[in-house]
Protein backbone atom coordinates (compact mmCIF):
# COMPACT_ATOMS: atom_id res chain seq x y z
CA UNK A 1 0.00 0.00 0.00
CA UNK A 2 1.63 3.41 -1.27
CA UNK A 3 1.77 6.15 1.67
CA UNK A 4 -0.40 8.71 -0.55
CA UNK A 5 -3.66 9.48 -0.33
CA UNK A 6 -5.55 9.73 -3.13
CA UNK A 7 -8.76 11.70 -3.05
CA UNK A 8 -11.79 9.82 -2.98
CA UNK A 9 -13.85 12.58 -4.91
CA UNK A 10 -12.75 14.88 -7.72
CA UNK A 11 -11.51 18.57 -6.91
CA UNK A 12 -14.29 21.04 -7.34
CA UNK A 13 -13.83 23.00 -10.10
CA UNK A 14 -13.03 26.90 -10.10
CA UNK A 15 -16.49 28.83 -10.64
CA UNK A 16 -16.85 30.27 -13.96
CA UNK A 17 -15.88 34.09 -14.63
CA UNK A 18 -19.50 34.86 -15.88
CA UNK A 19 -21.52 34.19 -12.66
CA UNK A 20 -19.36 36.78 -10.89
CA UNK A 21 -20.81 39.61 -12.25
CA UNK A 22 -24.45 38.02 -12.18
CA UNK A 23 -23.50 37.42 -8.24
CA UNK A 24 -22.51 40.96 -8.06
CA UNK A 25 -26.04 42.87 -9.79
CA UNK A 26 -27.94 40.35 -7.56
CA UNK A 27 -26.23 41.53 -4.37
CA UNK A 28 -26.89 44.70 -5.55
CA UNK A 29 -30.39 44.11 -6.19
CA UNK A 30 -31.11 42.91 -2.75
CA UNK A 31 -29.16 45.67 -0.79
CA UNK A 32 -31.66 48.24 -2.58
CA UNK A 33 -34.74 46.00 -1.85
CA UNK A 34 -33.91 46.46 1.55
CA UNK A 35 -33.15 49.82 1.60
CA UNK A 36 -36.35 50.51 -0.09
CA UNK A 37 -38.23 47.86 2.61
CA UNK A 38 -37.31 49.62 5.53
CA UNK A 39 -38.45 53.36 3.69
CA UNK A 40 -41.83 51.63 4.03
CA UNK A 41 -41.54 50.05 7.12
CA UNK A 42 -40.30 53.38 8.42
CA UNK A 43 -43.03 55.37 6.07
CA UNK A 44 -45.60 53.07 7.51
CA UNK A 45 -44.73 53.77 11.13
CA UNK A 46 -44.86 57.27 10.53
CA UNK A 47 -48.43 56.81 9.16
CA UNK A 48 -49.72 54.65 12.18
CA UNK A 49 -47.95 57.29 14.51
CA UNK A 50 -49.85 59.87 13.02
CA UNK A 51 -53.62 58.18 12.57
CA UNK A 52 -53.32 57.35 16.48
CA UNK A 53 -52.21 61.48 17.25
CA UNK A 54 -55.45 62.41 15.26
CA UNK A 55 -57.26 59.96 16.65
CA UNK A 56 -56.34 61.19 20.36
CA UNK A 57 -57.03 64.75 18.92
CA UNK A 58 -60.30 63.86 18.17
CA UNK A 59 -61.39 62.46 20.89
CA UNK A 60 -60.21 65.60 23.25
CA UNK A 61 -62.59 67.37 20.90
CA UNK A 62 -60.27 69.37 19.12
CA UNK A 63 -61.33 72.45 17.39
CA UNK A 64 -58.18 72.55 14.78
CA UNK A 65 -57.09 69.65 14.31
CA UNK A 66 -54.52 70.64 11.82
CA UNK A 67 -53.18 72.81 13.97
CA UNK A 68 -53.42 70.75 17.10
CA UNK A 69 -51.82 67.93 15.30
CA UNK A 70 -48.80 70.15 14.85
CA UNK A 71 -48.40 71.65 17.85
CA UNK A 72 -48.74 68.06 19.49
CA UNK A 73 -46.14 66.68 17.45
CA UNK A 74 -43.79 69.62 18.75
CA UNK A 75 -44.44 68.37 21.93
CA UNK A 76 -43.86 64.76 21.25
CA UNK A 77 -40.38 66.01 19.73
CA UNK A 78 -39.61 68.15 22.60
CA UNK A 79 -40.59 65.69 25.09
CA UNK A 80 -38.92 62.78 23.66
CA UNK A 81 -38.98 59.20 23.30
CA UNK A 82 -40.73 58.55 27.03
CA UNK A 83 -43.56 60.76 26.08
CA UNK A 84 -46.40 59.18 24.85
CA UNK A 85 -49.27 60.49 22.62
CA UNK A 86 -51.77 60.35 25.10
CA UNK A 87 -49.76 62.72 27.42
CA UNK A 88 -48.85 65.19 24.97
CA UNK A 89 -52.30 66.02 24.15
CA UNK A 90 -52.75 66.25 27.79
CA UNK A 91 -49.84 68.60 27.73
CA UNK A 92 -51.33 70.28 24.80
CA UNK A 93 -54.61 70.60 26.79
CA UNK A 94 -52.57 72.42 29.56
CA UNK A 95 -50.89 74.76 27.36
CA UNK A 96 -53.49 75.68 25.04
CA UNK A 97 -57.15 75.32 25.97
CA UNK A 98 -58.59 77.24 23.69
CA UNK A 99 -57.92 74.50 21.33
CA UNK A 100 -60.89 71.94 22.38
CA UNK A 101 -64.11 72.37 23.26
CA UNK A 102 -65.04 72.68 26.74
CA UNK A 103 -68.68 71.70 26.85
CA UNK A 104 -71.67 71.30 25.43
CA UNK A 105 -72.90 73.87 23.51
CA UNK A 106 -74.71 77.25 24.40
CA UNK A 107 -77.43 78.94 22.51
CA UNK A 108 -76.35 81.92 21.21
CA UNK A 109 -78.76 84.73 21.39
CA UNK A 110 -79.41 86.56 18.04
CA UNK A 111 -79.33 89.83 17.61
CA UNK A 112 -82.78 90.33 16.09
CA UNK A 113 -85.25 87.78 15.77
CA UNK A 114 -86.14 86.68 12.01
CA UNK A 115 -88.94 88.55 10.35
CA UNK A 116 -92.14 87.05 9.48
CA UNK A 117 -94.06 88.08 6.27
CA UNK A 118 -96.85 88.42 8.17
CA UNK A 119 -95.19 90.40 10.66
CA UNK A 120 -95.14 93.34 7.88
CA UNK A 121 -98.62 92.35 6.69
CA UNK A 122 -99.89 92.95 10.17
CA UNK A 123 -99.73 96.83 10.53
CA UNK A 124 -101.54 97.10 8.04
CA UNK A 125 -104.32 94.81 9.45
CA UNK A 126 -104.05 96.50 12.48
CA UNK A 127 -104.90 100.21 11.34
CA UNK A 128 -108.28 99.48 10.01
CA UNK A 129 -109.69 98.51 13.72
CA UNK A 130 -107.67 101.36 14.93
CA UNK A 131 -108.99 104.06 12.60
CA UNK A 132 -112.78 102.67 12.46
CA UNK A 133 -113.10 101.66 16.38
CA UNK A 134 -111.55 105.10 17.27
CA UNK A 135 -110.26 103.18 20.68
CA UNK A 136 -107.00 103.29 22.62
CA UNK A 137 -105.91 99.67 23.16
CA UNK A 138 -106.43 99.45 19.00
CA UNK A 139 -104.35 102.75 18.01
CA UNK A 140 -101.45 101.67 20.52
CA UNK A 141 -101.72 98.09 19.48
CA UNK A 142 -101.19 99.75 15.57
CA UNK A 143 -98.32 101.91 16.68
CA UNK A 144 -96.73 99.05 18.50
CA UNK A 145 -96.85 97.37 15.37
CA UNK A 146 -95.72 100.05 13.28
CA UNK A 147 -92.77 100.78 15.56
CA UNK A 148 -91.35 96.93 15.68
CA UNK A 149 -91.80 96.39 11.62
Amino acid sequence: MPDTITPSSPAPAQPAAAPQPQMEALRQRVALLESELAAARQSAAQATHLRQLEAALTEAQTIDLEAARLLAQSVLEAGGSDLTIPAAVAELQRRRPWLFKTGPARPTAQAMPPRHLEAEAAPAAAARPAAQSGQRRDLLHYLRLRRAK
